[in-house]
């Protein structure tokens, strides 16, 4: 009998003598060992080539950072490759090539003296040495595995070990600078803030207490007269007293429809359950401020000597609301919360006919300003530098600006609907006359351009309107900042200087002159 041959591999499997059929497991052992052979050189080759091209990355001016030593020591001790690299430099299969063989790389010398039989400092030393500081969560380095790595090669100096050292130094300068170190009074003299909305401490100096020092006697003699006004006014009382009434929920329905109404100042409540940002507050603060001022300008408080600019307009409303917010705050722990519209709808009476035919008017007033706004944009294109002046007139005027009127008939049926419509325009007190013929005007062009393209109305014509002028409105709320001459003249000499301040009236700006539509036909066929 032939005597069994051994594999390369391993010298204790023998393969079966000739003539005996061969054994599958020995084979496909045979193999799984020759693939695992084979993969460990592969591994050992990839690294050789790893560890080339960290020698090329060594050798660049930028450095990198680890935060383990552990890692440093696999990285850049002396034959730091792994044993299967060391180990199998041979290969097992001389038919198939040799590997390439391994260079191994200089022992390194480290750039500065390093006693192995020195310990590494524990956290607390680490501290006291910074400064009192700590070292944070992921920055603790095992010193000792350094020690034993790098300290056993003494060499020539290379660029990687001048990377390690500063990549060191620059390690233990953070943990130092990152620990705060010190009593929270030293750090308050140093100006240290806490930490910032990124996590990081903030080195920015904290802020001073507003009070540094005694308040100017001025403001102390204005804060005194503001609270002498608000308690005149009823607002301010003093603790243990009946808090103040708010303002009826009516008054704010008619305040939405029609602007702020005209009262006296003595009888202006403030909104407590709405904030003090509110559109009837802000008028109501506004209003008290400007009357406030005008005291002031008076020489009401002997004890005051008027400063423009520490009791401006802005400046009143702000310390009446920091005067006020103890009141606001006790109002709504009686009241939290006012409430809801749907609850209020639930709970209010039916309207009376008072309520309906105010609702009707202002439906009216909707509908007369979406028209103007329409027949503006209809007959842009004939005229278009007048009709863009007329466009921002109209703009500025807004709803507010719009008359009421009513008519001879408020249901008319189709037996009454014979003739012409007369509507009864009511007039606002505060509008210009050459501001009411331009709006005028602008009505009179609402077929004009039907009448252009010779277009027919489909179903029945609607009467016409012909305006006849009733009565005039002296309670609607006027709109602030229009130019001067938009304004009657008799009705703003009548105003008090407060009234006055609060409408803000800009410069004299000139109003277009339109020519009614029926006029401006004629005015073309004589030319």
């Amino acid at each position: 009998m032939n005597s069994s041959t051994t594999t390369p591999s391993s010298g204790n499997d023998t393969q079966p003598a000739s003539g005996f059929a061969p054994d599958p497991e020995q084979q496909m052992r045979e193999l799984q060992m020759s693939s695992l052979e084979w993969e460990a050189h592969a591994l050992a080759k990839s690294e050789a080539q790893a560890l080339a091209q960290h020698e090329k990355r060594a050798s660049r001016a930028t450095g990198f950072f680890s935060n383990s030593w552990t890692a440093m020591r696999q990285t850049f001790a002396p034959g730091g490759v792994s044993r299967v690299a060391r180990d199998m430099r041979e290969p097992p299969y001389p038919n198939r090539g040799p590997i390439p063989e391994y260079q191994p790389r200089p022992p390194i010398q480290l750039p500065f003296p390093f006693d192995p039989s020195q310990q590494p400092p524990t956290a607390d030393e680490s501290a006291g040495a910074n400064g009192g500081g700590r070292i944070q969560d992921g920055m603790e380095i095992d010193l000792s595995a350094a020690s034993d790595t790098l300290g056993a090669a003494p060499g020539a100096q290379s660029s990687s070990e001048m990377r390690l050292e500063k990549s060191v130094q620059r390690c233990l300068e953070k943990m130092g600078y990152s620990g705060r170190g010190g009593t929270s009074h030293e750090r308050r003299e140093e100006g240290y803030g806490g930490d910032d909305e990124s996590g990081n401490g903030s080195h920015s100096p904290i802020k001073k207490s507003k009070r540094t020092g005694p308040k100017d006697p001025a403001v102390n003699a204005f804060h005194k007269a503001g609270r002498a006004y608000l308690q005149a006014t009823k607002l301010l009382v003093p603790q243990g007293d009946p808090l103040p009434q708010s303002v009826r929920s009516e008054t704010l329905s008619e305040f939405a429809r029609e602007g702020f109404p005209a009262i006296p100042i003595s009888d202006i409540r403030l909104d407590w359950g709405s904030a003090f940002t509110s559109a009837w507050n802000r008028e109501a603060f506004h209003r008290f401020a400007v009357d406030f001022e005008a005291e002031l300008l008076a020489g009401k408080y002997s004890f005051v000597v008027y400063d423009e600019q520490l009791m401006s307009l802005e400046q009143i409303k702000d310390t009446f609301k920091v005067q006020l917010k103890r009141i606001q705050t006790a109002k709504r722990k009686v009241q939290p919360t006012t409430l809801d519209h749907d609850d209020e709808e639930a709970t209010r009476s039916p309207p009376t006919p008072d309520q309906v035919l105010r609702r009707r008017h202002d439906a009216r007033r909707f509908g007369t300003f979406t028209r103007r706004t329409r027949i503006a944009a209809e007959n842009l294109r004939n005229n278009p530098q007048l009709w863009e002046a007329i466009q921002d007139v109209l703009a500025q005027l807004t709803l507010n600006g719009v008359s009421s009127d009513e008519s001879e008939w408020e249901s008319p049926s189709k037996e009454t609907r014979t003739g012409n419509k007369t509507v009864r325009r009511i007039k606002l007190a505060w509008i210009a006359k050459e501001v009411t013929d331009l709006v005028d005007a602008v009505e009179t062009y609402r077929d004009a351009l039907r009448d252009e393209v010779n277009a027919q109305r489909r179903g029945n014509a609607s009467p016409r309107r012909l305006f006849a002028w009733k009565e005039v409105n002296t309670t609607r709320q006027p709109v602030r900042g229009l130019p001067r001459n938009w304004y009657d003249d008799t009705w703003y000499k009548a105003l008090q200087p407060g009234a006055r301040s609060w409408l803000n009236a800009g410069k004299d700006r000139a109003v277009p002159v339109l020519a009614p539509y029926g006029d401006a036909i004629y005015a073309a066929m004589e030319s």
